[in-house]
């Protein structure tokens, strides 16, 4: 057996570009909740680590479209304000 086909067979497998590429782990994140807007009128509350499971094309579609809402200590908060690193 080739080594791609003893990768496969152990569960790796190729991703292509950034397609669910997670957010990197970081420890102080600037919100407590996001909302998603994935049908019309429709908003899902997510924790920011499942927020992070959504492949990286999705989460910019989501913020280039302003279907996501960041959610600090209660009150909304810009997407530059959320994912900026000081």
């Amino acid at each position: 057996m080739d080594r791609i086909a003893s990768l496969r067979q152990a569960g790796f497998r190729r991703q292509v570009g950034f397609v669910g590429t997670p957010m990197p782990p970081t420890v102080n994140r600037k919100y407590d909740l996001v909302q998603v807007q994935r049908t019309a009128g429709a908003w899902t509350t997510l924790s920011p680590e499942e927020f992070a499971r959504i492949p990286l094309n999705e989460r910019v579609q989501y913020i280039l479209e302003k279907k996501v809402r960041f959610i600090a200590d209660g009150s909304e908060i810009s997407s530059f304000q959320a994912l900026r690193e000081d």
